[in-house]
């Protein structure tokens, strides 16, 4: 493989990631209120609020977004599981 074809496959690949990291990003907006009361916040702030550094506020969102991540993760996880080894199950059942 020459050089032009390994980068045009690193580019996709970023490009595959970012997609997912902004699929589940755009998940958590919907999904969670306090992710979506964050995101406008940090988006679209008050007048008061614009005095605050992108910093802080993409801070304040970050951390909003931990805290959704982790407790979808502790419901939701085992439909996560079930899902995977479903996932997993079918695919070996096409592959052979």
């Amino acid at each position: 493989m020459g050089k032009t074809a390994i980068g045009k496959l690193q580019a996709r690949d970023f490009l595959g990631s970012a997609f997912g990291f902004g699929l589940v990003l755009t998940a958590l907006v919907v999904m969670d209120p306090r992710v979506s009361h964050k995101f406008s916040r940090t988006f679209y702030p008050s007048p008061t609020e614009q005095l605050f550094s992108w910093g802080d506020r993409l801070a304040d969102f970050g951390g909003a977004v931990l805290v959704a991540v982790r407790e979808q993760s502790i419901d939701n996880g085992p439909m996560l599981v079930l899902t995977v080894v479903g996932i997993l199950l079918v695919a070996f059942m096409v592959r052979t």
